[in-house]
């Protein structure tokens, strides 16, 4: 129950939600036998995972949707390590069925792992409910500015998580925001903490601006955090979500952690990744996202990228490219609104003005203020068709898409 004696209709992968916290090994293969018994076509999609093409899950570009009552046997093998989501990708239905509750995350394990007391994974996500505990089903304006619930759960429960940890211990905290339109940001008080991973890739351990970490629809981020040496301390995590939201509450405990004069050492960066990319040989494009709420107009206009709605069908791709070429993308938001964008099959380095550099993490997902611009610079090492898309997934059901070609 999300309210207090009041039952809410969901969907759910294996009769939770969300789905189970699934866990592996980097190198290893999972087989993954997905049923759909829903009365709706369904795909599952690993969201931020460069797995290859034909399991990205992207129903009408990656491959044929489950019917309903049919089932799809494959194989997941990561490149990489990190935190992943798991979740359906329909273009034109995928908002609603992730805000009924279809989503799950999964950890894929490096085998050089960092000793800590405590290794917690949080999944925030939101809920649109009316007084009776039932799934709102939004107006189409409502729907074009993004669902934003009026619940917040951690994990699927409405109420903090809670852990007590000796005196002085590690603690590594992966979280996902699994929301289908909410920008969240983060709040660490009572200790230091320092950023370790963001959308799954290890960076150099930095500690954030006023403690404080921005989390867009589909981000992950992964944090050290070094608990109090003394008995009693509180350290919260905090989201800010109106008037505030307690994410977590970890206490000290009487007993000192054996780790507590051991330092934090950053994760192993990944070596799949490159360590530069040559920007004076790649292929620029653009992505410019016009539509939405305009004031004085009594509707929103369509979604529109480059000058025209998504499209799935063959030839309407953004842009074709050789495998291994650099490309920089230019991501310019002409709306009244925040856009977030995700990439599939890889990741991208967020650019300076001045092509004189790049932000110090890999991401998949960023978010772009309104009436601002912002270029990303990606290799494209991942043969196939890949969509680039609102993480706002009402927004991708309303044609805030495009996809391209890696030859």
């Amino acid at each position: 129950m999300l309210l207090p004696g009041k039952r809410t209709p969901v969907l759910a992968f294996d009769g939770a939600v969300p789905g189970p916290l699934l866990r592996m090994r980097h190198g290893e293969t999972l087989p993954v036998r997905f049923e759909n018994r829903t009365d709706q076509p369904m795909t599952l999609h690993w969201s931020g995972m460069r797995v290859s093409n034909r399991v990205d899950g992207v129903a009408g570009l990656t491959q044929a949707p489950v019917a309903p009552g049919a089932l799809s046997d494959f194989e997941l093998a990561p490149p990489d390590p990190g935190l992943f989501i798991y979740r359906p990708s329909v273009p034109g239905r995928t908002g609603d069925l992730v805000a009924r509750g279809l989503s799950g995350l999964i950890v894929v394990e490096d085998a050089d792992q960092r000793p800590v007391d405590a290794d917690v994974v949080l999944g925030l996500t939101d809920w649109l409910l009316d007084e009776s505990g039932g799934i709102v089903s939004p107006s189409v304006s409502v729907l074009n500015a993004g669902r934003l619930g009026n619940l917040v759960t951690v994990n699927g429960a409405a109420k903090a998580h809670e852990a007590s940890l000796p005196r002085g211990a590690k603690l590594r905290l992966r979280i996902a925001n699994t929301a289908p339109a909410r920008v969240m940001s983060l709040r660490i008080e009572g200790a230091k903490a320092y950023v370790a991973a963001v959308d799954g890739h290890p960076t150099d351990v930095f500690e954030p601006l006023r403690s404080t970490f921005p989390l867009g629809p589909g981000n992950r981020l992964e944090l050290f955090v070094e608990m109090p040496v003394e008995p009693g301390a509180v350290v919260r995590l905090l989201a800010q979500v109106g008037t505030g939201f307690e994410v977590a509450v970890f206490r000290t405990t009487g007993e000192l952690s054996p780790l507590a004069d051991t330092p934090f050492r950053p994760l192993p960066l990944n070596p799949r990744l490159p360590a530069e990319i040559r920007l004076q040989s790649a292929l620029r494009t653009n992505f410019t996202i016009e539509g939405g709420p305009r004031p004085g107009l009594a509707a929103p206009l369509p979604w529109h990228v480059n000058g025209k709605p998504g499209s799935l069908a063959r030839g309407g791709g953004i842009f074709s490219v050789g495998r291994d070429r650099p490309v920089v993308m230019t991501v310019a938001n002409r709306t009244e609104l925040p856009q977030t964008i995700h990439l599939h099959g890889h990741a991208f380095r967020v650019l300076h003005a001045l092509d004189d550099g790049w932000d110090p993490y890999w991401l998949d997902t960023v978010t772009v203020p309104a009436g601002k611009t912002v270029r990303i610079a990606f290799v494209a090492d991942n043969p196939g068709r890949w969509l680039i898309a609102s993480a706002v997934l009402d927004r991708l059901d309303q044609g805030l898409y495009g996809w391209f070609e890696v030859a």
